[in-house]
């Protein structure tokens, strides 16, 4: 039987090597859903600022819970209300592939990222073996199952 991580498609244990080896005051995670991605930052560096941005109010309640500041957003239009070279770490993951207006997404990243900051991006990519394995089988791949 053939079986497929699922938690691969998210990056977890990517986002998990930066946050061992970044040292950040601060990381914003934009549309980061339940808060994932801020938990990992926040067990490895426990008085950091976290911030996500979203918008789904399922989700705002979840991030909170667990400290992390949450604020509302349209993404696709509005200005981040962070000021300039504010954040240290900022993750873009599973979040392009989404959007409109990549350039105005990434434009707003790189206003906020600090000189010396790191922006974390990841998109799924549907050729990967783990996806095409499926697919030869007349499967969705596990970057399309919900």
């Amino acid at each position: 039987m053939f079986s497929v991580d699922k938690q691969l498609n998210y990056g977890h244990s990517i986002i998990m090597s930066y946050a061992n080896r970044l040292d950040c005051k601060s990381v914003l995670d934009l549309d980061d859903g339940q808060g994932i991605n801020l938990d990992i930052f926040k067990n490895r560096h426990p008085v950091i600022k976290s911030v996500e941005v979203e918008n789904w109010s399922y989700n705002i309640k979840i991030p909170e819970k667990n400290g992390h500041e949450v604020c509302g957003a349209d993404m696709e239009r509005e200005k981040h209300t962070f000021d300039d070279n504010s954040i240290d770490c900022i993750i873009l993951s599973q979040l392009l592939e989404h959007t409109k207006d990549i350039f105005w997404k990434i434009h707003e990243c790189m206003r906020v990222l600090s000189y010396s900051g790191s922006l974390i991006m990841g998109v799924p990519i549907l050729a990967a073996l783990h996806n095409r394995i499926p697919l030869l089988f007349g499967k969705q791949p596990s970057c399309i199952q919900i």
